[in-house]
Parts: C-alpha cells; structure tokens; sequence
C-alpha cells in the first residue's frame, strides 16, 4: 500500500490510501487521485507496481514532475526520464514549479502483503510510536501482555529473568494457583528464595520449579 498526502495544493490536508497496483493522478474525473490546482494536466501521472517497489511515471504532463528524496532532486519531464522508484518519504513536486502540488509518500513495505494468505489492513507510521505505546498500557485487552513483555527488557540475569517470568505470568493469568518453570539446569537456593519473596509480596501462590 502507498499512502499519499496533499501537503501543499488546493486539496492541502487530504489522504489516499492506494491499494491499487496503479494509482493515476490528474484533474480529469476518474483519475485515482483527482486534483482541482488548475496548472496540472488532465491525466498528469501515474504510480504504479513494479515487482516489490513502487514507480512513479509523468505521463508528459504540460508542466511537468519532480521527486525530492532528502537533497536529492529529480526531474522528471522528459529532458532527462520519464520515471522513478518511491521510497517512504519521497516527495512529489506536480505541476507549476513556483507553487507546485506536494504530495508525500508513504510506502508499506510489500514483502509481507506478497506472501500467500496475507493482506495489510492498516499501517502506522514510526511517529505515532509513542502514542501506540499509550494506548496499549490503557487498553484492556492487551495491556497485560505489553507490560510482561516490557518486564522483560534488559533483564540479563537468570534471578531477574525468573522474577520478572513470574510476575507476568500472574498478571496476564490473575486465576493461576501455581507458576512452574522448567530448566536444564536447577535454579540455586538464592534464586528460589527470592522469586518466592517476590511472588509472597504479590499475595500470590509460591514458585515451583522441575528441573
């Protein structure tokens, strides 16, 4: 999937989700992505599949396109080529070069939508990160694997990987009469003491381990 977002341009603020394997923009009724700004052509581009990555094409528009990837400009109205392959985070400059239409690209990786009986629903960007984290800590049907799983961050001992084991482990089942961990190896005395400390502080049924 490639979403496209007007950031500059009559239609400023609009979002495309395009799942299409092409993808046309222009004013003309019809076009996939249709534009009002009057110095685009009627059928001005077209973004189309081409095996795992996505390719941007003028279609020898009046005024021409251009790509932007960080400093890197590319023209594309014929005095050089015609096309490019879009990256997530390219830019596409349609139309007047003055005050030309901008429309940022965002492109889901199409490696796991290739594989047989996968389909992307939805994506989200790496920026709304921090506001994903949040919602999943407030949600009540998986903030308690999210917090067993963060538990498990940066835990490098074995007392401290059993501890934090056993305590996600009550949370993600509050009914559990019992916690069992199995190990090549039996767990010193320390260790036992205190994950049974631990899980005594939790008002919660003692560690048993089979070695």
């Amino acid at each position: 999937m490639i979403r496209l977002e007007i950031v500059q341009g009559q239609e400023r603020g609009r979002v495309f989700d395009c799942v299409e394997e092409r993808v046309t923009i222009g004013r003309a009724p019809g076009q996939a992505v249709q534009l009002p700004d009057y110095h685009l052509s009627a059928e001005h581009g077209l973004i189309f599949r081409e095996g795992d990555r996505y390719v941007y094409r003028d279609l020898r528009s009046t005024n021409g396109s251009m790509l932007i990837r960080g400093q890197k400009r590319v023209l594309l109205d014929g005095s050089d080529r015609w096309e490019a392959s879009i990256e997530d985070g390219d830019r596409l400059l349609l139309g007047d070069v003055t005050s030309p239409v901008i429309l940022l690209c965002k492109v889901q990786e199409l490696a796991l939508a290739a594989e047989e009986g996968h389909r992307i629903i939805a994506t989200r960007s790496l920026e709304d990160l921090p506001e994903v984290a949040r919602e999943l800590e407030k949600g009540p049907d998986v903030s308690a694997l999210y917090t067993a799983i963060k538990l498990l961050g940066g835990r490098l001992e074995l007392k401290e990987i059993l501890e934090s084991v056993a305590r996600g482990a009550f949370d993600l089942v509050p009914r559990a009469s019992g916690f069992f961990a199995a190990a090549d190896v039996a767990p010193s005395r320390a260790v036992k003491r205190s994950a049974s400390r631990m899980i005594r502080s939790m008002s919660a049924p003692r560690i048993s381990r089979m070695s």
